[in-house]
């Protein structure tokens, strides 16, 4: 029973994880976009 936990806490912690990194990986991606914006228009 508690390697079943063992495993559920550790997938969970697992996708907590890979959440934030998309959504840094987002913000960063849109910050960029939004400091080229201008570049593109020109």
């Amino acid at each position: 029973m508690s390697k079943k936990l063992f495993f559920v806490v550790l997938a969970a912690m697992a996708g907590v994880l890979v959440t934030r990194k998309v959504a840094s990986d987002r913000a960063e991606h849109d910050l960029w976009h939004d400091a080229t914006d201008d570049l593109e228009a020109s």
